[in-house]
């Protein structure tokens, strides 16, 4: 389902109008990124595809800028940019624009809602850069300044922000594009995967590739495999017996323990120097030698 968000009005935000003074043809070195550019993961194909437009048919619509020192900055055009350097462009066509940075966010959000949307992972990214530049003081603001007029959504997508990025990138290139309900799911899923197995990013980012990206699973899926696999893991660790007998030293830290299963008596045992473990397994000898004369 479609995220719902707030409308925005660039003419509101103090966007300037189109004149012709503002329609300029920039040197590509000149470029530079937006610093809270609304897309974060971008597809290869998409790159190469939007190459093989500007060789075909030309630059069709500007990029949007804005003027920051002797550079200029790309609020809008990512993807143009980037398939003019792949085919060796010197220069692109944009537009110059007036905004706030405060606004970066924001209108490049909306802008690739008019071209292709941002994925949920391209929101929770834009999200994290603001509150880290500490543009937004809780929230309420930092929903505002990114469009989102979900206020519940704001905490679930900065904890999107602590997948593995190697997962993150998988599932943002995902067609059909993630919805929030199952990026969140994957999240919480993610968190029991971290808790109780081994290699857990190895395991996750597996399960991304081959459920939620190949299988396309939904929310649902994720939740049981995630209840399972807790239940599972609780289980084991509930019928794990306790040691029979296990040693400490002075700090707290365990030196071993004994273990006795059925008749079967075991034992794992850090002494503190050599001449005291010969002393420790001279008197196990002896007492299992004992039992073996009997």
């Amino acid at each position: 389902m479609k995220q719902k968000r707030a409308a925005i009005s660039l003419s509101g935000m103090g966007v300037n109008k189109k004149n012709n003074a503002n329609l300029l043809s920039i040197e590509i070195d000149k470029l530079v990124e937006n610093p809270y550019n609304a897309r974060f993961y971008y597809d290869p194909n998409e790159i190469v595809n939007r190459a093989e437009s500007l060789k075909e048919n030309g630059q069709i619509s500007r990029i949007i800028v804005v003027k920051h020192n002797n550079k200029y900055i790309v609020i809008d055009g990512h993807y143009r940019w980037k398939a003019a350097i792949s085919i060796g462009w010197k220069k692109i066509d944009a537009e110059l624009k007036d905004i706030d940075e405060k606004d970066y966010f924001k209108i490049s959000r909306a802008a690739n809602d008019d071209h292709q949307s941002n994925t949920v992972f391209d929101i929770a990214r834009g999200l994290k850069l603001i509150k880290e530049k500490k543009l937004a003081k809780n929230n309420d603001e930092l929903a505002v300044l990114a469009g989102e007029s979900n206020r519940a959504n704001i905490s679930k997508l900065l904890q999107l922000n602590e997948l593995p990025q190697a997962a993150a990138n998988i599932l943002a290139l995902r067609k059909p594009k993630v919805a929030m309900t199952v990026a969140y799911e994957s999240y919480l899923l993610w968190k029991v995967i971290k808790e109780k197995l081994p290699d857990p990013e190895d395991f996750f980012v597996n399960y991304c590739q081959s459920n939620i990206v190949n299988k396309l699973a939904g929310r649902n899926i994720i939740e049981a495999y995630k209840n399972k696999l807790n239940s599972s893991r609780n289980s084991q660790k509930q019928s794990k017996p306790a040691p029979y007998k296990e040693y400490f030293n002075s700090k707290n830290k365990s030196r071993g323990k004994l273990d006795i299963s059925g008749l079967n008596v075991s034992m794992k045992y850090t002494a503190t120097d050599q001449e005291q473990a010969k002393k420790i397994a001279d008197a196990i000898n002896k007492i299992i030698e004992e039992d073996n004369n009997v």
